[in-house]
């Protein structure tokens, strides 16, 4: 799972990055402050002296926005169904992920496939194993583990690309917009599918032959 369309910046080192430098340019911190920074960007850094100083300052493609529900992560709540599910999703992710690498639209690059597929598998197992475990007819421990791990693992990889140094603060921020567009995917749309499945006998009608 990979959030695209992220706006940041971030004070580092003069010639440092040049990992991602086609994917930045250079703005100007003032005594007034950001001098022509885009409104929905996030400063990482604020100055910390009166003199400017060279920022980085993301220009990843926009594609829906730094929180972004992706509808296609309703599907990682498939394991709730069928064992079946758990390859089907770490084998859709690790497809999604080549495609991103390939087409050049993936910014974490070839560690994406790796370490975002194993997510997406970690997931899906424990989401199978605590499908059992209910509240109100609800499985909400399953949903709650691909939230929580791409949030941590997702928001991990996007934090080394914008900040080498790993500032906790940049961290915490991709942690939370990750984890908030996979909570809305899973909780405000695939619980209510989930349950609407359930109680309408497709789940039955569609998953019975794949145990």
């Amino acid at each position: 799972m990979l959030p695209a369309g992220l706006y940041f910046s971030q004070v580092v080192p003069t010639g440092e990055n040049d990992r991602v430098s086609r994917k930045f340019l250079t703005i100007n911190h003032t005594t007034k402050g950001h001098q022509n920074y885009d409104k929905n960007s996030i400063c990482a850094a604020p100055c910390r002296s009166r003199t400017d100083r060279r920022c980085l300052y993301g220009t990843v493609r926009r594609i829906s926005g730094q929180i972004q529900i992706r509808f296609a992560e309703v599907f990682t709540l498939l394991p709730l169904f069928t064992p079946a599910g758990i390859w089907g999703v770490t084998l859709g992710c690790a497809l999604s992920n080549l495609y991103g690498l390939a087409l050049g639209t993936n910014i974490i690059g070839i560690w994406d496939v790796f370490l975002g597929t194993g997510a997406t598998f970690v997931a899906a197992v424990l989401t199978y194993k605590f499908r059992d475990i209910r509240f109100k007819g609800l499985p909400l421990l399953s949903a709650l583990m691909p939230v929580l791990l791409n949030a941590l693992v997702v928001g991990g990889e996007l934090t080394l690309v914008m900040s080498p140094t790993f500032d906790m603060r940049i961290f915490w921020l991709n942690f939370g917009s990750v984890g908030l567009g996979e909570f809305i995917a899973c909780f405000v749309i695939g619980l209510p599918m989930y349950r609407y499945l359930q109680s309408s006998g497709l789940a039955f009608r569609i998953f019975s032959n794949l145990d």
